[in-house]
């Protein structure tokens, strides 16, 4: 099991280096769909960035012919899969990579992400969800950031699923577990924490669902 002072990203940081998939961190184009907050889990986390190729060809970015079919010069990469799994520790895999154009950003083109949201049922129900959906000015669900360069920027966000389900068929004990999904192509800072924290209070009564 990974320490807590252990991150996922210098986890895959030191086996592209050890496997020379890379010359250097800071020349590898490196960007990730999202991050998380030490000791919170990410699955399936989407990357982009600029490898070792056999395929010889610009950037080395292997090539493809956009019909789906795996390509001659595919079959003839390297087994980037292998090498990186050899390397990482057991908690972390890689499960799969593709060739992609030069100038894709696995940040700035994710189309969706999901957060899920674990947390015990209590003694209160949340009913509140529908009316996080849609697209809303979220400046009060989230941390602002004082930066003078983001500190204008738009809190305005569409989230396109909310919904909170048990995680088990038999929610009689308090202590059963349930589960908030949230849908969107982007999240502010923070936010995600201070929704659960406010469907929390009008779960508990403390306030009303016309807060949101």
């Amino acid at each position: 099991m990974m320490s807590m002072c252990q991150m996922v990203e210098e986890e895959l940081k030191k086996a592209l280096i050890k496997t020379r998939l890379i010359e250097n961190w800071e020349n590898c184009g490196w960007n990730r769909s999202g991050r998380t907050d030490k000791g919170v889990s990410a699955f399936k986390q989407i990357a982009s960035l600029i490898v070792r190729s056999t395929g010889g060809h610009e950037n080395a970015l292997c090539a493809t012919d956009g019909s789906g079919d795996i390509t001659a010069a595919e079959k003839q990469e390297l087994p980037y899969i292998k090498m990186l799994n050899g390397t990482l520790p057991k908690s972390i895999r890689v499960l799969a990579w593709a060739p992609v154009p030069e100038d894709f950003s696995a940040r700035h083109q994710c189309t969706q992400r999901t957060y899920t949201y674990l947390f015990p049922k209590g003694n209160f129900d949340i009913q509140a969800c529908d009316l996080l959906v849609g697209e809303h000015d979220f400046r009060n669900f989230c941390r602002i950031d004082m930066n003078k360069e983001r500190v204008e920027m738009s809190y305005v966000r569409t989230i396109n699923y909310a919904r909170i389900s048990a995680i088990s068929d038999d929610i009689s004990s308090p202590y059963d577990f349930f589960e908030l999904t949230i849908k969107a192509k982007g999240f502010l800072w923070h936010q995600i924490r201070c929704i659960m924290a406010l469907l929390c209070e009008i779960g508990c009564q403390n306030e009303q669902p016309q807060v949101i």
